[in-house]
């Protein structure tokens, strides 16, 4: 049986493709606790009160809606938008 990646693993991975475009807080903190802090950037970051252990697919869904309303500026203001300008 081949062994699950460790943490260490993953991260490296994570770290590699810089591509982190939603971060999903549980426990209700709003907090990155300098986790990966410059992968982060430009991420959306949700937090829901369910603490771990009980994070299910239903709340995985109800993060994922919620990041699709959001307007994605990457550092702009909602007046730099490419949208935005393209209407001025």
């Amino acid at each position: 049986m081949a062994e699950a990646p460790s943490i260490d693993e993953l991260l490296k991975i994570a770290c590699k493709n810089n591509a982190s475009d939603l971060i999903i807080r549980t426990g209700g903190e709003y907090r990155l606790s300098n986790f990966l802090l410059w992968q982060a950037s430009y991420a959306e970051i949700y937090v829901t009160e369910t603490m771990w252990p009980d994070f299910s697919r239903e709340v995985f869904y109800e993060a994922i809606r919620n990041f699709q309303q959001r307007q994605r500026r990457f550092g702009r203001t909602g007046e730099q938008t490419p949208a935005r300008l393209a209407t001025t």
